[in-house]
């Protein structure tokens, strides 16, 4: 049976029942050996805490019974492009949906508390129900996933408590994003952030999809290899994409009846600028952000995603939904979309494979992956009520969500049921590798992200104007939070 192992100070919790048969041993594996050959007892220390001890880390926080509260979480609705249920009141056959289920009980048995959830339409509604929330310090919700955007939005408004008031969370363990929590922070704080806790950060990862056929039809190169021996290009892509370009019904007009050599949208601009390990926005060593785009590296850089945006005779970027149809068709080469996609194309008579984004060039030393606008943080309102008793449960959340949900999710759901081939496996494990964060994306100060997400732009020239409108929109952000810029 396996166990959580305590010593010391800590308690022994049997963890039978709420590793539910799932792979424990993914990126956190769970004891194997019971301690003194007893699994079953329950031992209280003099410091009334408990911990559950993996082969890595502990899940650290105190011994708590809290009477069955309820613990809310605010969420939006499940969309195709980003699953972000919190919870279930009864198991389901999708196994992710089960491990969601079983990871909230097994919190639940934990600390003798009810979570649930309330749903509200993605985006703005959601939003607007957490703002409601915080505006009337009701304290109606515990914490709430909203998109990246409403995210930064209320962080900037100074609705969202700085997660250092929550004495139990750890964001140093692995069950934390780490890229959330160090690029999106401010003058050193983290006001949202995201990790095993929900799944949205990982369903909006960037990624290129492509179709195995077109590339055999084609002759082309393998695409898994150009990746691993560090082929895999703009240039490489764009030149691949021209030799499937087709003009099918053969009108002499390029349209959504027509075979593409790339399918995409308008976020595919902050996706490249990112890809190529840019950003809008940086941080300082004091936490400070300041405007990290006014350069003639990202000059030059948005030249080339000018280029790639606006071929018009091979890609197709003005319709979102035929991001998916075109996969489905076989009518392009490449289409970019986000990881939650891949649902999408369970069954799909054409097989597809999965990639990173390409690098700007070969002399560049990681693939980098844009976590979409659309992608979930976790915030907590500044009405939150109880931070000792909120602190306690998101870790938990957290660290059996590393345990039990996430095992399910990439090895079970993505690598496993959703993809048919050990290469797309491993093009996963890259994707996942080097998340970026901007928040000059998250904030859109001054509005630069929105400006820069069309081929006409003039980088160098927007700069000139938007500098001054940025860097007071950030002064306002920072002020709201008790920050000097």
């Amino acid at each position: 049976m396996n166990i959580f192992t305590f010593g010391g100070y800590y308690e022994k919790v049997s963890i039978s029942d709420t590793c539910f048969g799932h792979a424990c041993g993914f990126l956190v594996s769970c004891s194997d050996t019971p301690e003194n050959g007893d699994d079953s007892k329950n031992e209280l220390d003099s410091d009334n805490k408990t911990s559950a001890e993996t082969q890595e880390e502990m899940l650290e926080i105190p011994k708590e019974n809290f009477g069955g509260a309820e613990f809310i979480i605010l969420t939006a609705r499940p969309e195709t492009y980003n699953w972000s249920a919190a919870d279930f009141d009864e198991p389901t056959n999708e196994p992710y949906e089960k491990a969601i289920y079983d990871r909230n009980l097994a919190v639940e048995e934990l600390l003798n508390i009810k979570i649930s959830s309330v749903e509200e339409t993605r985006g703005s509604n959601t939003y607007s129900a957490f703002r409601t929330s915080v505006d009337a310090s009701s304290g109606d919700y515990d914490c709430a996933f909203l998109t990246m955007g409403h995210a930064a939005t209320a962080t900037g408004a100074g609705k969202c408590l700085s997660w250092d008031n929550l004495d139990y969370v750890d964001l140093e363990k692995s069950w934390w994003n780490r890229a959330s929590i160090e690029q999106l922070a401010l003058g050193n704080k983290v006001y949202m952030t995201a990790g095993e806790i929900l799944l949205s950060d990982k369903e909006c990862l960037w990624l290129v999809y492509f179709l195995k056929d077109k590339i055999k039809d084609e002759g082309l190169e393998n695409p898994y290899e150009l990746v691993e021996n560090n082929k895999w290009t703009w240039d490489k892509m764009m030149e691949m994409a021209a030799r499937v370009t087709d003009d099918i019904n053969g009108d002499g007009v390029m349209d959504k009846n027509d075979c593409w050599g790339l399918t995409t949208h308008g976020e595919n601009y902050a996706a490249l600028w990112m890809a190529a390990g840019l950003k809008l926005i940086e941080i300082d060593d004091s936490g400070t952000p300041y405007i990290a785009w006014g350069t003639e590296k990202f000059f030059t850089v948005f030249e080339k995603i000018a280029e790639i945006m606006g071929n018009r005779e091979v890609v197709y970027g003005t319709e979102i939904q035929f991001i998916s149809d075109s996969i489905k068709q076989n009518k392009t080469l490449f289409g970019t979309e986000v990881v939650a996609f891949i649902k999408a194309y369970r069954g799909n008579d054409y097989q597809f494979g999965l990639l990173p984004m390409p690098k700007y060039d070969t002399s560049q030393k990681d693939y980098y992956t844009y976590a979409a606008y659309n992608s979930d943080l976790c915030v907590v309102g500044i009405d939150c009520g109880n931070t000792y008793q909120t602190s306690i449960v998101l870790e938990a959340l957290a660290a059996y969500g590393k345990s039990i949900l996430l095992p399910v999710y990439y090895e079970q759901q993505l690598t496993s049921h959703f993809i048919h081939d050990e290469e797309s496996g491993a093009m996963l494990d890259i994707i996942f590798k080097n998340r970026m964060y901007d928040l000059g994306v998250a904030f859109d100060w001054g509005g630069a992200k929105t400006a820069l997400s069309s081929y006409t732009a003039n980088p160098a020239s927007l700069y000139a104007s938007l500098n001054k409108k940025i860097q007071k929109a950030m002064e306002v952000s920072l002020e709201n939070l008790g920050l000097t810029y």
